[in-house]
């Protein structure tokens, strides 16, 4: 047997075991079912070549290369279709793959006719190689424009393509080009030019590399593949020396030794197989690991732009509602003033109610704005030395007089004995809080009214207010709330 057809059989077994493994990793998916149609294409055609190349009769020889260009047929066009998959090209090219397939089968059945080949030409290196006639360059010409379509079409895509499907193709275009080069050194023997075949030498690496491109190009995916093969190989090479063995003694040590193998073999593959397993589990566990990362900043993201909406509204709506509640304070001033004519009795005290009203929608708006600043981090400070606290409040109860007066309520203020040192604080922020702490006072208060105790024993603590009875009728007074330290 010539080294040519010992190369077929070899590539026939290796692209078989290839093409069940792809197979059988995951059946569901079509590029997997694809590549087992591609690689049983590329054997049948590897299997016919070593039978062209073993046969030493020129009929035999004629057949078998016949049976070789059906698989070679198909195994172009298997491969352009797996393309289109890999692409999701698919569906779009349809119609171009129904046409495709139409050509095929027609040119295999032209092959089986006598114009497939012209004459037979002697080599060095074989005795019964045909010279092209009309099918077999029909043939040719299909191959080299199934190659040229599916590499463009590979490349084409190629630059606007990202990430892992991007390596995907990158080998599918090295296959491609691994093909081409073997095929040019088989091409010039079919028009009479001397050289010989080497490319079938390096046929196992043009479906090795595009099983690779399917399975995510994973390393240890390859080497159980290899794992496989090689303890197959061996297996069989051990089976055959034992039907070889000349004697008794040696057949006996020869099944020994196969079965040996046989279990090493086994525990080599299952150890590959475990391997194999691990790794893909961690890798499952870091997709996911990367899937959760990427929808929490997802969702960081989303909070992100919903709290810069709401700040963006807040800050908006506020500065809306503060424009026109500004004009209503100046031009009730103004009213109360005698600006516009002297107001008196009912009409006055409703103006009056109107501005009290006005001063506390006022403030509120500026309570968001303060929040929205809060939660942006914009909110400064105007520290200040020698802050008088009694002031503040004695300021803030005159201010809340009449409404008190409007409820039937007391307001009183008990300054301390003994003045209590002057602080650093913020006047303006510090006046809010004490206005807050009265009106919500005088708010709930039902009956009686509210007396606010500041101990000069204690300066940092204040007793804001005292109710007497609540305005919704508990009989419980409230708990009495303290000023956060300053």
């Amino acid at each position: 047997m010539s080294i040519l057809a010992f190369s077929g059989f070899i590539n026939c077994f290796l692209i078989l075991i290839l093409g069940i493994f792809v197979y059988l990793r995951d059946k569901s998916k079509k590029e997997n079912q694809l590549f087992f149609l591609f690689s049983l294409a590329l054997s049948f055609w590897q299997l016919n070549y070593g039978f062209w190349q073993a046969v030493q009769n020129e009929e035999k020889s004629i057949f078998f290369l016949r049976l070789l260009m059906v698989g070679s047929i198909f195994s172009s066009v298997f491969l352009y279709h797996l393309s289109l998959i890999l692409l999701n090209l698919e569906e779009r090219r349809r119609k171009s793959l129904i046409l495709l397939y139409s050509i095929s089968f027609l040119i295999i059945i032209l092959i089986f006719t006598p114009f497939f080949v012209s004459k037979i030409k002697n080599y060095s290196f074989y005795s019964y190689w045909p010279q092209a006639g009309i099918v077999a360059n029909l043939n040719i010409v299909l191959g080299l424009a199934l190659v040229v379509i599916t590499f463009g079409t590979l490349i084409k895509n190629y630059f606007h393509l990202t990430g892992e499907k991007k390596n995907q193709i990158g080998y599918f275009i090295l296959a491609l080009g691994v093909a081409a080069i073997g095929g040019l050194f088989n091409l010039p023997q079919w028009y009479g030019f001397e050289l010989y075949p080497y490319g079938n030498f390096v046929i196992f690496l043009y479906p090795l590399i595009i099983a690779f491109a399917i399975l995510k190009y994973h390393l240890f995916n390859i080497k159980v593949i290899l794992t496989e093969m090689l303890v197959g190989i061996m297996g069989i090479l051990l089976l055959i020396q034992v039907f070889l063995a000349p004697t008794l003694t040696w057949r006996i040590s020869s099944i020994a030794i196969f079965l040996f193998f046989c279990f090493l073999g086994h525990q080599l593959i299952n150890y590959s197989h475990e391997e194999e397993k691990k790794r893909e589990e961690a890798e499952k566990l870091a997709i996911r690991e990367r899937a959760l990362r990427e929808r929490a900043e997802k969702i960081a993201n989303e909070y992100k732009r919903l709290d810069e909406t709401k700040t963006m509204f807040l800050s908006l709506a506020s500065h809306q509602l503060r424009t026109p509640l500004s004009s209503m304070k100046g031009y009730l001033e103004l009213a109360l003033s005698g600006n516009y004519g002297k107001v008196e009795g009912k009409a006055r005290e409703f103006i009056e109610s109107v501005e009290m009203a006005n001063e506390r929608e006022i403030n509120l708006v500026n309570d968001l704005l303060d929040l929205n600043k809060l939660q942006t981090g914009k909110l400064q400070f105007s520290f200040q030395d020698n802050v008088q606290l009694e002031d503040i409040i004695e300021e803030v109860v005159k201010e809340f007089q009449p409404e008190a007066q409007k409820y039937n309520l007391y307001l009183k203020f008990n300054k301390p004995q003994h003045p209590l040192p002057k602080i650093t604080a913020d006047p303006q922020k510090l006046r809010e809080v004490i206005l807050n702490l009265i009106d919500n006072a005088l708010k709930y208060t039902k009956e009686g009214g509210v007396t606010i105790n500041l101990q000069s024993k204690d300066p940092n603590t204040i007793l804001p207010y005292h109710h007497s009875r609540y305005r919704h009728g508990y009989d419980t007074p409230r708990k009495r709330k303290t000023l956060p330290t300053i």
